[in-house]
């Protein structure tokens, strides 16, 4: 069981399993807790903000991903219709008739019912990350969040939507990242190096 202490820009992330385990770790004082040295993890600023960026980045793969699967049936229907696979009458088919139009038809149901499915889980990650982003205090920083990441807005848009310059915008946006954090810890990852 982990838990999360935030101090002064500083994250400890503690295993308090192991504290109660073996009394004699040798450690380090955090505001009024001992906590063992190999138990305790400070993780800096940049540190968060990359993890905040890969909880948001789950939305673009997401998204992406379902392009492509889009993109792959208008392949295949594009396929079914081309006149390339004619019928040549001075060969012999020796492995018998194939139905590569079912078999077409087939796989491109196969990945709408598969696009379907990912867009309802796009649709989840964005009515959740909506939410959370929801929990960072300033308006101007959740107005950032919300156009570059459930939106997919360029910077330079942002900037323009917001009536802000782009250094203005990246360093509100830096900040809401670690606002984002601090409201939702519970979206830190458990690496291994922790």
């Amino acid at each position: 069981m982990k838990n999360v202490i935030i101090v002064k820009k500083a994250l400890l992330i503690l295993n308090v399993e192991g504290f109660s385990e073996n009394p004699w770790y040798t450690g380090v004082w955090c505001p009024s807790t001992f906590i063992p040295e190999r138990m305790c993890y400070i993780v800096n600023d940049k540190d968060l903000s990359q993890q905040a960026k890969e909880y948001f980045a789950q939305i673009r793969k997401t998204d992406r991903l379902i392009h492509r699967l889009d993109s792959t049936i208008a392949t295949l229907r594009s396929s079914l219709t081309s006149t390339g696979s004619q019928l040549k009458p001075d060969k012999v088919q020796t492995s018998g008739p194939k139905d590569t139009l079912g078999e077409t038809i087939v796989k491109i149901m196969s990945l709408e019912e598969d696009i379907n499915t990912r867009i309802d889980e796009l649709v989840d990650m964005k009515q959740e990350a909506f939410n959370r982003i929801g929990n960072v205090s300033d308006k101007d920083q959740q107005n950032i969040l919300i156009a570059r990441y459930v939106e997919g807005a360029k910077w330079e848009r942002i900037a323009v939507d917001l009536n802000f310059s782009i250094a203005q915008v990246y360093r509100i946006h830096g900040a809401a990242l670690l606002d984002f954090v601090e409201k939702n810890p519970d979206i830190l990852k458990d690496d291994s190096k922790w």
